[in-house]
């Protein structure tokens, strides 16, 4: 696969669920993240290519808000390495509010190594 990121992606360090606001079903968790995406640790595929209306449930040291939502693409899935039951997924996001962008940008401050 060739790298197409632009954004350097850190490690996260927090566990942070990520869920899909129409059907409320766990995506999975943040395993990496940048100011312009993410990846995701999967226990199911995810379809490539698909817009997701996406929730992350905020720590309350992060903001006065639960969560917050974006939308983001499906951007690749494969099975991880080291674990042949997870998928790791990558999303790019392709809109968010002003206030929930700077509510990523502090996760990302806080979280990512």
């Amino acid at each position: 696969m060739i790298e197409q990121r632009k954004k350097t992606r850190r490690i996260f360090s927090y566990y942070m669920r990520v869920t899909d606001i129409v059907t409320q079903k766990l995506i999975g968790h943040l395993s990496d993240i940048s100011s312009t995406g993410f990846m995701l640790d999967s226990v199911q595929p995810v379809p490539i290519g698909e817009h997701y209306n996406l929730r992350i449930d905020l720590p309350n040291e992060i903001a006065d808000k639960n969560f917050l939502v974006f939308m983001a693409q499906s951007k690749w899935c494969s099975i991880d390495k080291a674990n042949p039951f997870t998928r790791n997924v990558g999303f790019e996001i392709v809109t968010i509010t002003p206030q929930d962008a700077a509510i990523y940008n502090r996760i990302i401050e806080r979280y990512a190594s």
